[in-house]
């Protein structure tokens, strides 16, 4: 696949016939692209050669030479038959434009299961963010109107709770600016006495 397939696929394969798929130009990749490609293709054929250097960063001794007799007729021999045996299929082996489902499969079709389980709990989260609206609809209303929670606790009586005007139980801004003055001031006259 890697050595064979795969190569043949891009420099000799066919382009596909279907007329709905748009091909971009071919454009020179940029220059750091190059670079990484060439780095890497150097220590590709470096290694290759040289393989000696991999070799003695292992940390026992590697006895294998590639390039015995025997090495590189056992390669031959694998890449020979690998390239007969891909020239007899190269017209069977082209990729097909379907979806494959490999090992995917079992979190796919657990993923679908998953998510049909998830959906039995859309009325459920549906009737409790009713409830909890309500609810806070609730809250809101009794923290606007104290007295309605007062009278109907202790009273009982909700008329009381129906005629609430916000205004008429509060104290006046005055009262509470005298009397913060008068606290400054007892305390100004303390603190000039015993300082």
């Amino acid at each position: 696949s890697l050595v064979l397939k795969l190569p043949y696929g891009i420099w000799f394969g066919k382009a596909p016939v279907d007329d709905t798929i748009e091909l971009d130009e071919v454009k020179e990749p940029p220059l750091n692209m190059l670079v990484a490609m060439g780095i890497t293709a150097f220590l590709c054929i470096f290694l290759g050669i040289y393989p000696r250097m991999l070799y003695d960063l292992l940390p026992y001794k590697a006895p294998f030479s590639p390039y015995t007799v025997y090495s590189v007729s056992m390669m031959l021999q694998l890449l020979v038959f690998a390239g007969v045996g891909y020239s007899l299929f190269v017209n069977t082996l082209y990729g097909e434009r379907t979806i494959s489902l490999d090992t995917d499969w079992f979190y796919r079709r657990g993923a679908l299961y998953f998510i049909q389980f998830c959906d039995s709990f859309v009325g459920v989260r549906a009737a409790l963010q009713r409830f909890v609206a309500r609810l806070v609809a609730v809250i809101v209303a009794l923290s606007r109107n104290p007295f309605r929670i007062f009278s109907a606790v202790v009273f009982s009586n909700s008329a009381t709770a129906k005629n609430y005007n916000p205004d008429a139980y509060r104290q006046a801004i005055g009262n509470g600016v005298m009397y913060f003055l008068c606290l400054f001031s007892l305390f100004c006259i303390i603190f000039f006495l015993y300082s």
